[in-house]
């Protein structure tokens, strides 16, 4: 008998977040989210029954920041751009694990290609204070 070699789980070495959901323009997120974040991307997840529900790759991640109780991830899904608005006490920390999860690609693509072009880098990816207007 021969044995398959296994595939990684797409969401192995993630940081997972508990979440609210304040705005979906998608309209298919429940209220209540389960968020990993790896070098992969930006995975959700179903909180109860914990399942995996929807994944966006870590160049879709267009823009992110936080305030004290928000989230703000503009996602690029199928070419069209859209904002969740996430409810969390731990919008930094979701940020600061997209932001390392970026640079480490970078510094990958760096060591690759011994120069990163100002075109290479995710369009307005950056860990910011969201201003409430």
């Amino acid at each position: 008998m021969r044995e398959v070699p296994s595939l990684p789980i797409p969401y192995s070495n993630s940081s997972f977040f508990i979440v609210r959901k304040i705005e979906d323009p998608t309209g298919l997120l429940p209220n209540e989210i389960k968020l990993g974040i790896n070098e992969r991307g930006v995975h959700f997840f179903r909180r109860v029954p914990s399942e995996y529900f929807h994944f966006a790759k870590l160049h879709d991640v267009m823009e992110f920041g936080s305030d004290d109780r928000v989230v703000r991830l503009k996602i690029r899904i199928t070419g069209v751009l859209h904002q969740f608005l996430l409810e969390t006490k731990q919008g930094e920390d979701i940020c600061i694990a997209l932001q390392t999860h970026i640079n480490n690609a970078l510094a990958g693509l760096f060591w690759r290609t011994g120069s990163v072009a100002d075109e290479s880098l995710p369009n307005g990816s950056k860990c910011e204070n969201m201003i409430q207007s």
